[in-house]
């Protein structure tokens, strides 16, 4: 029988494969479509956050459009989320990515004080590159009696 424990553990490497898989596809998919570079900025805090800006090079392909497996979007209809194979353009494709790699790897980057960071891949080493700063309130308390 497992214990709690054991049985997350074995979620998280269930998760770490899934997007190790993930990762590995996307960089495929970008580079069977001539991308050789983005590289994208977000910015998160107060609960919210959002990507800042998406470059992709060449930049002829940012309206190029993709099919994504598991399209996840908000059905208004339905009040849910839905997911399903969708036709993209390849820079949303990147934008979900990033989205999917800091709540993999960043959970809780938009919260309080937040984060903002730089995420870029290139085709030629072909690594995902993530650069950022946590931001957080330090406070020191005294007191002092005389």
């Amino acid at each position: 029988m497992q214990t709690e424990m054991q049985k997350i553990e074995k979620e998280i490497e269930k998760k770490q494969k899934s997007f190790e898989e993930m990762t590995k596809t996307f960089k495929q998919s970008l580079k069977d479509r001539g991308v050789k570079s983005f590289c994208v900025e977000y910015s998160g805090s107060g609960d919210s956050g959002q990507i800042d800006e998406i470059g992709i090079v060449p930049e002829k392909l940012q309206k190029k459009t993709i099919l994504s497996k598991n399209y996840r979007y908000w059905d208004e209809k339905k009040m849910q989320f839905v997911k399903e194979d969708k036709e993209i353009p390849l820079s949303a494709y990147v934008e979900d990515y990033c989205y999917d790699l800091l709540e993999h790897n960043n959970s809780g980057w938009e919260i309080n004080d937040g984060q903002s960071g730089e995420i870029s891949w290139n085709s030629e080493d072909n690594n995902i590159e993530h650069k950022y700063t946590q931001y957080y309130t330090e406070h020191n308390e005294f007191e002092e009696e005389f």
